[in-house]
């Protein structure tokens, strides 16, 4: 049965609509702010510092405060599919819907898991943040901050493997270092957080053993004593799927902060196309997109470096 190249078309837009809403969203999702962008690159403004609120006495203060400019820079993303003229004419309908599922299914997934992609390059990479600093530092010179140091790189534990009691002393660690961080007027900039560790898949375990609601004693890998869990519930646990199992670096995130860890700038969505050279037997299929993503603001993501 003659399938028209202009059909196959079709049932791929239509299908890759239905599969992007069934799709389970990224795993970076909750840590990404997305911005609309209608160029090549677009001017995100971050409000670095605002000093408090002064008596008025007598002229209005406009001193006290410092922005910065985050340029976000989009790249063109593509995958096809060809098709040799005579199998489509050929194929019955289950064999062009068994090609189609497929071919949807991998876009699709590769579609909306792209910013994990990404995002997990860009951890690794440890590039600067809109204050030409490492994402990850004790220290943050070019930021106003007052007496407040921000530091976000905490050095870890870990040797060979985490035991229960070293894995909590790094939580501790972390946790006070996101709670800690203040802008120039004391302000938190973790006020009322919702924590969450990224964890890799290798240390799923020892995080639910120490982090989960349901334990409030466990008995410590180190001593095999029964110890009480103090911080039971204390933080939602996410897995970092893209992590290499031979990194043992995790995360500690702060998901209500008012601006998260990363920005994407959404130029253009996912499109498919079609070209059909008369001359040529292999039919053409494509699907395209523009987006760019980059850090955004490391005072809601403390590193444990191991």
């Amino acid at each position: 049965m003659y399938q028209a190249p202009i059909s196959y078309l079709k049932r791929l837009r239509a299908d890759l609509a239905t599969m992007l809403q069934k799709m389970p969203k990224s795993y970076f999702n909750e840590f990404i702010k997305t911005i609309p962008m209608d160029s090549d690159k677009e001017e995100f403004w971050f409000p670095g510092a605002v000093t408090g609120f002064e008596e008025w006495l007598n002229e209005i203060s406009y001193t006290g405060f410092k922005d910065y400019m985050l340029t976000i820079r989009n790249k063109h993303y593509q995958k096809g599919l060809m098709l040799n003229r005579d199998w489509l004419s050929d194929a019955k309908s289950t064999a062009i819907g068994t090609k189609i599922e497929g071919f949807v299914k991998d876009i699709a997934k590769k579609y909306i898991s792209f910013p994990d992609k990404k995002c997990q390059a860009l951890l690794e990479a440890n590039s600067v943040a809109f204050d030409n600093t490492a994402m990850f530092a004790t220290s943050r010179p070019n930021l106003f901050t007052g007496s407040n140091t921000i530091c976000n790189l905490e050095t870890g534990t870990l040797s060979t493997a985490y035991t229960t009691s070293t894995f909590s002393d790094d939580y501790e660690d972390a946790e006070q270092l996101l709670l800690e961080m203040k802008d120039s007027d004391d302000t938190p900039f973790n006020e009322a957080p919702k924590i969450i560790a990224f964890v890799p898949v290798h240390l799923k375990g020892i995080a639910e053993t120490v982090l989960g609601a349901k334990m409030s004693t466990y008995i410590d890998a180190a001593t095999s004593v029964q110890v009480s869990n103090k911080y039971a519930g204390m933080a939602e646990i996410q897995i970092n799927y893209r992590q290499a199992n031979s990194d043992n670096d995790w995360y500690l995130i702060n998901a209500n902060a008012d601006y998260p860890a990363f920005i994407k700038g959404d130029r253009q969505g996912i499109k498919s196309h079609m070209k059909d050279d008369e001359e040529s037997k292999d039919l053409k299929y494509w699907s395209e997109f523009r987006l760019g993503v980059g850090f955004l603001n490391p005072m809601s993501i403390v590193k444990i470096n191991n």
